[in-house]
């Protein structure tokens, strides 16, 4: 699987997202090993994620020259956008996304409303965010690694 980035599974163990280099993101059934559907994103999809309940998808891209954030609908398909990109995960009850930009800007997104609840601005490089897990608190890092 050339270009695959980060596969989680479904929070019911029964589907696997992967995103690609293409932009597309490939929902494989485990069970039965068969393609789902292939939902078609922006350039580059690094990073994704399923809601907690399982019906909604997102995906950002590593690619800052298409800054959108995916949202995917599993059981109609219908797809939705966010502005900005990069590692996305959900609060464990659904209600907010958090995505990281990749560089010193995290946004926390309300998701019924689609209404961004802030932009914080960190001092580094944002990489990767995390929810507690009760989703009162929100932590993020990164930064460069040298060998």
């Amino acid at each position: 699987m050339t270009g695959r980035r980060r596969s989680p599974s479904s929070p019911d163990g029964r589907a696997l997202a992967v995103g690609h280099d293409s932009g597309t993101v490939r929902l494989w059934d485990i069970a039965s090993r068969r393609l789902v559907r292939t939902m078609m994103g922006s350039r580059v999809i690094v990073y994704v994620a399923f809601s907690p309940d399982g019906r909604t998808h997102a995906c950002g891209s590593g690619d800052n020259t298409s800054p959108l954030t995916h949202l995917w609908d599993l059981t109609t398909g219908h797809r939705s956008d966010l502005p900005g990109s990069g590692w996305v995960t959900f609060s464990p009850g659904g209600r907010f996304l958090a995505v990281a930009s990749g560089g010193n800007q995290l946004w926390p997104w309300e998701l019924p409303h689609r209404r961004r609840r802030a932009m914080l601005h960190v001092a580094d490089r944002t990489d990767f965010v995390a929810f507690s897990p009760y989703g009162k608190t929100l932590a993020c890092g990164g930064g460069e690694i040298n060998y």
